[in-house]
């Protein structure tokens, strides 16, 4: 006969597998970018695990602050939150996406 603790953590393990490797290599930063109001908006959102969770973490703290830089010099765009910028044109948001790609997913 099984003992019910070990069940339970039989039942849990795969859970707390995930978990783990989660906090342990950090969220994923997720750049979001949506039409509305005829413009583009770009978000900078951290995906823990399955989640978007409202923790603030030093890898997004990093991204922010490069994002910050890099977009002070752009034409046409707006911060509007801490983790939020508005772009004019559809080109000019998908041309930060491939940069923004190619500095921190290489």
């Amino acid at each position: 006969m099984i003992d019910v603790w070990q069940h339970v953590l039989k039942v849990i393990e795969p859970e707390y597998e995930k978990l783990l490797k989660t906090m342990q290599e950090g969220p994923s930063i997720i750049p979001l970018l949506e039409f509305k109001n005829n413009s583009w908006f770009l978000t900078l959102e951290e995906l823990w695990g399955d989640e978007f969770l409202s923790v603030d973490s030093q890898k997004l703290d990093d991204r922010l602050t490069w994002a910050k830089d890099e977009l002070s010099a752009w034409p046409n765009v707006i911060q509007t939150a801490w983790n939020q910028w508005i772009f004019i044109s559809k080109k000019e948001a998908e041309k930060f996406l491939v940069v923004y790609h190619l500095t921190w997913e290489i």
